[in-house]
């Protein structure tokens, strides 16, 4: 069911923390976005790779600064993820947790957080694409994220599957399948059955 004709349409913003910009991440989160689309929901993908984002330098006073004091491209991205309806983090498996460009990009929203406004999605997809194991690890690193910087959990739905030579996600049911799911039920959860 596609929204509300006479509503705004609902917002998705997938964040993607593969340093591929062809990768099997991508092609899961574009999948992803292709069918919220279809739905009625207005997507858009950040992909971490493509910006430029200094490293969080643990600043003690973070909480009590005006701005961060990085001049980067890390503040234009998080607008658009506290101003979305839903969410999507997405990260291939390096080393059993998250990839370091996602890793980043997650310690950078320290400003924010601690100086609000809170985020609030309404549902948050997490998507975990890997080679050798660790998706469950990758996938609970992103979920504790949530757990911490939202006040109130949103439904969290995950998405997981092997895929770890470049171009093996096409062809992975499982991965297919279970990203297919998620998307699905971030839909229903934003748009209502």
């Amino acid at each position: 069911m596609k929204a509300d004709e006479g509503a705004s349409a609902p917002t998705v913003v997938a964040v993607v923390g593969s340093p591929r910009l062809r990768g099997n991440t991508v092609w899961a989160t574009r999948l992803a976005t292709d069918e919220l689309e279809r739905r009625g929901i207005r997507c858009e993908t950040i992909r971490i790779a493509e910006l430029k984002i200094h490293l969080c330098r643990g600043h003690d006073d973070c909480g009590t600064r005006d701005a961060c004091p990085f001049n980067d491209d890390a503040e234009g991205a998080y607008e658009s993820i506290w101003g979305a309806d839903g969410l999507i983090f997405a990260s291939p498996v390096h080393f059993a947790t998250v990839s370091a460009l996602m890793k980043i990009f997650l310690d950078r929203t320290n400003h924010r957080y601690l100086n609000g406004p809170p985020l609030q999605p309404k549902a948050a997809g997490l998507i975990a694409v890997g080679g050798q194991g660790g998706m469950k690890d990758t996938l609970h690193t992103l979920e504790r994220y949530l757990e911490i910087v939202c006040p109130v959990k949103p439904p969290i739905y995950t998405a997981k599957g092997k895929a770890d030579k470049l171009g093996e996600a096409e062809t992975s049911s499982e991965l297919r399948d279970s990203v297919l799911a998620m998307a699905d039920a971030m839909a229903d959860t934003l748009i209502g059955d």
